[in-house]
């Protein structure tokens, strides 16, 4: 998008499915639905109180095998990445405010900062 002039994501992701004598939108929030998708579905994270005083990191890698990404909030990034290992998962998990951490029947309750472990 940003090679064909876009600023923000535009009404087409590949501009061959425009519509004849129609011109597609540059400026277009429908685009971003993945996005939103892989930060609150994939990735998990959404807040529990206003204004991201405490998250929710509930993440649902299915088949993958290694996930990773960043979720901004007001409060700074929340950073998670996965790799599944022989015998479970390998988390790192960095969020801003303290944290309910779900996965696969573990459950932890995080402060604020950078946690790693393994979920068996």
């Amino acid at each position: 998008m940003m090679a064909k002039g876009a600023t923000i994501t535009m009404e087409f992701w590949d501009l061959t499915l425009e519509e004849p004598g129609r011109v597609p939108d540059m400026n277009h929030a429908w685009s971003t639905a993945p996005l939103n998708m892989i930060s609150r579905w994939v990735l998990g994270v959404t807040p529990l109180k206003p204004g991201f005083a405490e998250i929710a990191v509930r993440p649902h890698p299915g088949p993958m095998k290694r996930l990773s990404g960043t979720v901004p909030t007001i409060r700074g990034g929340v950073k998670l990445e996965m790799e599944r290992q022989a015998d479970g998962w390998r988390v790192s998990l960095e969020t801003p405010a303290p944290t309910a951490f779900e996965f696969a029947g573990h459950r932890q309750r995080l402060d604020a900062g950078r946690h790693t472990m393994s979920i068996r």
